[in-house]
């Protein structure tokens, strides 16, 4: 009787412990098919499976809360970043270790002409100017180069170092209009010279000719003090210019169109260029 009870027991401890252990597999496929559906994209939660594994399943959940926050977190900077390269006026481009382009705003896109977004492409095979090349193919963690683009685009980069200390980053500022502008003063500054320097240089030699003695000659001094008076009103009308043009860039100059005479006009033109024909023994018609 006793080896009855035993076996029974032993029959009940058996069915018991199969059960658990069938419960057990099952909540353990439940939980991996879970997990695997938030790993995918799926629920950010498991649903509490009970039994044992319920702690297991806590624990899990809370990681999922923690990775959600998290990548939430990521996709804002992420995207933050997007907008600040894609408003940005200076094109930005990262290179890896082996000059592969990693980003790259539109800016830099623009600069350099590019068609596409080449991330994963290497650097010197998107880029056709050597200056670019040069700068970022060496050694030295930074530099400066300015060049122009196939697109015509004046650019001044710079190459920095990233902070993570993997790659490299250029920096392109497009100067095209600041070179343009720094002709056009350099040229303004040559033509305002050239025009002073006539009355100024008429100015003086009349001055010069009446003090060494041409004032005692009255028609002689007559012409030498017209040509004082003409070309002191000339640089008179090229101060009022210079006045204007500051005026026209501040934006408060009003043009007012009024009759011409032309034969005074082309009389002036002639009277400015005068003392430098006869110097030369040429005649101005």
């Amino acid at each position: 009787r006793l080896a009855l009870i035993v076996a029974g027991a032993a029959g009940i401890v058996a069915v018991l412990t199969l059960g658990a252990t069938v419960r057990s597999r099952r909540e353990l496929r439940a939980l991996a098919s879970a997990a695997a559906e938030v790993t995918a994209g799926g629920p950010r939660r498991i649903a509490d499976t009970g039994g044992e594994l319920g702690v297991v399943t806590t624990l899990i959940n809370r990681m999922a809360d923690d990775a959600q926050q998290t990548l939430q977190a990521l996709r804002g900077e992420r995207d933050l970043l997007g907008s600040v390269l894609d408003s940005m006026t200076q094109g930005v481009i990262a290179l890896d270790d082996d000059r592969r382009i990693t980003l790259i705003n539109p800016a830099a896109r623009r600069i350099f002409a590019l068609p596409g977004v080449p991330i994963g492409e290497a650097f010197a095979t998107q880029v056709a100017v050597p200056e670019a090349l040069a700068l970022a193919a060496g050694d030295q963690l930074e530099g400066v180069a300015e060049f122009t683009t196939a697109a015509g685009v004046r650019a001044v980069a710079r190459l920095t170092a990233q902070r993570s200390g993997v790659g490299r980053l250029l920096v392109v500022d497009d100067v095209t209009a600041i070179r343009r502008l720094e002709t056009i003063r350099r040229d303004f500054i040559a033509n305002v010279s050239h025009e002073l320097r006539t009355p100024v240089s008429v100015i003086r030699a009349n001055a010069e000719t009446l003090q060494g003695g041409g004032k005692d000659d009255p028609r002689f001094a007559d012409r030498l003090i017209d040509g004082l008076h003409r070309n002191a009103e000339r640089l008179a009308r090229i101060i009022a210019d210079l006045l204007d043009l500051s005026r026209l860039d501040a934006g408060h100059y009003r043009l007012e169109r009024q009759p011409v005479d032309v034969a005074a006009a082309v009389g002036q033109a002639v009277t400015a260029v005068e003392h430098a024909a006869t110097t030369r023994g040429s005649t101005v018609t």
